[in-house]
């Protein structure tokens, strides 16, 4: 696929958006959506990005529910669970696509401490200034 040709681009979006529907995990699909939202936004799909930050958003939140699970919480550090990497991520994109509007997304992250990392990956944004860097994702799960 040429970079440069939008209509095979769109149907390479749309084609990745239609598969990801029949994915049912969060865990699965969220890291995705922000590569499909990358690829929305170099073809100048802003509504798509728009779209796709939104669903990602709230899948990270699933994902966190899933990592904070008191029946098998993850024992890995909060700082690399899934659901922090994904919602710093998607916090970022959010403030480069939606700019400000992007505080009203992120409002629906109830964690304070979830919350905080995703308004500094937003103020990051917002400032043009580059993301943190991750120190990679760590699920280790206990059951209780």
């Amino acid at each position: 696929m040429s970079a440069s040709d939008p209509l095979q681009a769109a149907r390479a979006i749309e084609l990745s958006l239609r598969e990801l529907k029949a994915v049912e995990s969060p865990e699965e699909r969220v890291g995705t959506l922000s590569l499909i939202e990358e690829a929305a936004r170099r073809a100048g799909q802003m509504g798509v990005a728009r779209e796709v930050i939104l669903r990602g958003i709230e899948d990270a939140i699933e994902v966190y529910k899933l990592d904070n699970n008191e029946k098998a919480i993850n024992m890995a550090p909060r700082t690399v669970w899934p659901s922090f990497y994904y919602t710093r991520r998607l916090a970022y994109l959010a403030g480069q696509v939606l700019g400000t509007e992007a505080a009203n997304v992120i409002a629906a992250i109830q964690d304070p401490e979830l919350h905080l990392v995703a308004c500094i990956e937003l103020a990051a944004a917002l400032l043009n200034k580059e993301p943190a860097r991750s120190s990679g994702i760590s699920v280790n799960r206990m059951k209780r």
